[in-house]
């Protein structure tokens, strides 16, 4: 996981990219320009509805507040956005397109991309 946090924005952006690419067909193969390109338009047509999925999340929340650190919270923001079934994860490209996105996500940090006490800072955790 650490190096999916560590790539530069364009690598990830190319798995999202290739995912949705390969999933259409066309006359000729895209420029990796165009499959970079690809995946941005996607990640901010969809940008509204991963906020808001993200920033209301209650697990998001508790990895936020965990000591655990990052790894937690890149596991907390895939598994919200399996739920959205935007990526199929299941398809070929898929589970690296959508561990991709949620690297780029986490990489921005989850107080900036959801803004001052969200997700649900100061969650509690609600035991049995």
């Amino acid at each position: 996981m650490a190096d999916l946090l560590e790539s530069p924005d364009d690598d990830l952006y190319a798995a999202i990219g290739e995912y949705l690419v390969q999933k259409s067909v066309g006359a000729r193969p895209p420029t990796r320009s165009q499959i970079i390109a690809r995946g941005k338009e996607w990640a901010s047509k969809f940008h509204a509805e991963f906020h808001k999925a993200l920033c209301e999340s209650k697990l998001v929340g508790y990895a936020r507040n965990n000591p655990s650190g990052t790894a937690i919270i890149l596991a907390a923001v895939a598994s919200t956005l399996t739920k959205l079934n935007a990526i199929d994860v299941e398809s070929e490209g898929g589970d690296k397109a959508l561990m991709s996105l949620a690297a780029l996500i986490v990489k921005v940090g989850i107080d900036k991309y959801c803004g001052p006490g969200k997700p649900n800072k100061g969650a509690k955790r609600r035991d049995g």
